[in-house]
């Protein structure tokens, strides 16, 4: 296990670096202007000398001195992403890109942590019980609620809960800052994760539920319950395992859609921000936060299948 950490974390630069050169690529292809904003151009002056400051007119430059920093006059060089300086915003003034990362990040991972804990607890719900009572009308109950899951889009369920629980019924309200505000965007974002928890969970459990490890449970007169929640579970869970790395990474980053339908001000708002506005540095940033929280993610998971299921073994 140590081995695959090291392999892990050697790679974890060099991956980086390739998200690092992508990014920046078809950030740049963008159309439009950083310096411009709402429609409005500084004076003349005060643009060239930004252009001149970020190297905004030199994509090979603009790249090197992102990456590695700027030369200081006296020798060594000013902050760059290796030393964990993400830069400033042309967007948002007087604000650097750490900041609102560091400002963004935990909304995003409070708001994607309680959508993955429902998706997982609705979802392998869902699914056991769809194996368990396969062919009749709880599976097919459980089939059509997980397909309408992955076929409604976020901001079409959004929608539907703010009408009902907002509007209509003035249980809840939008914003951010109190549990109730949280309910809503949680729901609407864990739904398309349960509704694929579920069919993993479910296709699981009707292969292991007929091996021969889970007959010779019964046949020995271990309990159904036992058997279905401590050997078939665990088997089964392993393809859930797998789902959740990436899904963590992408729910904990926060959905673009589910942030501005209930204005909620996570790493999503201002992603969508700095594209709109091509705030490169902003764009960069927010790419290389996620793509970390992603490799790292899966690296859990692929620990965690040793617990799960210490016949794996990781090299």
């Amino acid at each position: 296990m140590s081995r695959l950490i090291f392999l892990r974390l050697a790679q974890l630069p060099l991956l980086l670096l390739v998200i690092y050169t992508v990014t920046f690529v078809l950030a740049w292809a963008v159309p439009g202007n950083p310096l411009e904003q709402e429609g409005r151009k500084p004076p003349k002056e005060v643009e060239e000398a930004m252009r001149a400051q970020y190297n905004l007119d030199d994509p090979v430059a603009f790249y090197v001195q992102y990456l590695i920093g700027k030369p200081r006059d006296g020798g060594g060089r000013t902050g760059g992403v290796l030393t964990g300086d993400l830069g400033p915003s042309l967007k948002y003034k007087d604000w650097t890109v750490g900041q609102i990362v560091g400002d963004a990040l935990p909304v995003s991972i409070q708001l994607g942590a309680a959508a993955i804990l429902i998706a997982l607890i609705v979802g392998v719900t869902a699914g056991v019980i769809g194996a368990v009572k396969r062919g009749g009308p709880l599976d097919l109950a459980t089939l059509s609620v997980a397909l309408i899951g992955i076929s409604m889009p976020t901001f079409v369920t959004g929608s539907l809960l703010l009408m009902i629980f907002t509007l209509q019924l003035r249980w809840l309200s939008i914003g951010w800052g109190s549990v109730s505000q949280l309910i809503m965007p949680a729901i609407t974002l864990s739904l398309p994760f349960a509704a694929y928890i579920a069919r993993l969970t479910r296709l699981g459990m009707i292969d292991v539920m007929s091996s021969d490890f889970v007959r010779t449970a019964r046949a020995k007169g271990v309990g159904e319950g036992s058997v279905i929640f401590k050997h078939a579970l665990k088997v089964a869970f392993l393809p859930v395992l797998s789902f959740l790395g990436p899904a963590a990474a992408a729910a904990m980053t926060g959905s673009f859609v589910v942030e501005k339908v209930f204005n909620i001000p996570g790493m999503g708002k201002y992603f969508v921000d700095a594209v709109l506005n091509k705030d490169l540095f902003l764009i960069m940033g927010v790419v290389l936060v996620y793509s970390t929280l992603l490799i790292v993610f899966n690296l859990l998971v692929d620990l965690a299948y040793s617990l799960v299921d210490p016949r794996i073994e990781l090299d």
